[in-house]
């Protein structure tokens, strides 16, 4: 599932996931949108989304 999968999914804004992410409303669209974030980044979206979003689906997203 990608990032904008989940938040459609799940109800939550950008602005929101940023927020809970300690990051501006642009990183997130950027994420969005493919751009792979940092280690540090993505070990927390994968927490914060328990899971349902991975690395592999920033690869897969890139891939496409």
């Amino acid at each position: 599932m990608t990032l904008s999968e989940y938040l459609q999914a799940n109800g939550l804004r950008q602005e929101e996931f940023a927020a809970r992410m300690g990051v501006a409303q642009a990183t997130v669209s950027r994420w969005c949108n493919g751009l792979m974030p940092r280690r540090a980044h993505l070990l927390r979206i994968i927490e914060l989304t328990g899971g349902a979003v991975t690395a592999e689906a920033f690869l897969e997203d890139r891939a496409a």
